[in-house]
């Protein structure tokens, strides 16, 4: 849809009067009108396209006012275990001055469906080792894991004790996997990697492109055991992997393997070859991750 706009040039016994811009709002579609968030938000969340006087109408034709006028969108952290895939965007104008101008405001533009990462795949990782579970290379952002018996005295089945993320050189570990536990920075070098408690047990980790991470520590009568939740960002589509899967919104080749080969059913529950090739084998201290 296009909306025509143009100022009138109005005068008022000989007095010009102030031309009217065109301001264009963007909301999502379950959202309160008055807010720019809802199943996901954006920092820029109004525009105005700036007017000119008729004496001044050769400015139009200027590549400034000719500029692709862009709203950047990102899927919002509601501290739920699923990221919403589809967004409803809508752009309104907003209201404007003088008569003449009343065509252009209040004008509803059709509404913009946005899809976004692959749909939700569960599956099930129940073997012993460290993994990585998410990887950008192109931004050095990697989150690691360690497993370890679920309930000791048990064979099975297996829970991560302990986790690393890093950001360029900087590496934050929770490490509860031995006797000597560590929550701590182990390298900070670039202060790029944001780390929150929340509480006690409970920390969030914010990476520098907008992807975070969520730490739920569990006391099970002094064994702990580790819940991980990751929500990828925009940075992250087409260039993230792991055993998270592969985020480009195509839900069939998320068991992509670390050599970039797909081999396991995506219908499989346990794709034990899909989580053996994300295997790190090495001292935990995350070394590998640097």
């Amino acid at each position: 849809m296009t909306i025509p706009f143009a100022s009138e040039s109005l005068y008022i016994n000989g007095d010009p009067q102030p031309l009217s811009d065109l301001n264009i709002y963007m909301t999502f579609k379950t959202d309160d009108p008055s807010k720019c968030s809802g199943g996901g938000s954006s920092n820029q969340c109004e525009v105005k396209v700036k007017s000119y006087s008729y004496n001044e109408r050769h400015k139009y034709e200027n590549d400034e006012w000719k500029q692709n006028i862009s709203f950047p969108v990102y899927s919002q952290d509601t501290d739920g275990y699923v990221i919403n895939s589809q967004m409803t965007l809508r752009l309104n104008t907003g209201g404007t001055n003088g008569v003449g101008s009343k065509i252009f405001e209040h004008v509803s533009l059709p509404d913009i469906s946005i899809i976004s990462f692959s749909p939700h795949r569960s599956y099930q990782c129940h073997i012993p080792g460290e993994f990585i579970n998410y990887r950008n290379q192109h931004q050095l952002q990697w989150i690691q894991s360690k497993h370890h018996l679920c309930i000791p005295s048990y064979d099975g089945p297996w829970c991560v004790c302990a986790v690393a993320a890093r950001a360029g050189r900087d590496v934050f570990v929770i490490d509860l996997c031995g006797e000597n536990k560590v929550i701590s920075y182990e390298l900070c070098e670039d202060n790029v990697l944001k780390v929150t408690k929340i509480y006690d047990k409970y920390y969030k980790i914010y990476f520098p492109t907008g992807t975070s991470l969520a730490i739920y520590i569990m006391d099970w009568n002094g064994h702990y055991n580790i819940d991980l939740e990751i929500l990828p960002s925009a940075m992250d589509v087409g260039n993230a992997d792991g055993l998270c899967g592969y985020f480009d919104g195509v839900r069939e080749n998320d068991f992509r393997r670390r050599n970039s080969t797909i081999t396991d059913n995506i219908g499989l529950t346990s794709p034990n070859g899909f989580s053996e090739s994300w295997k790190y084998v090495s001292i935990f201290g995350f070394k590998t991750i640097y």
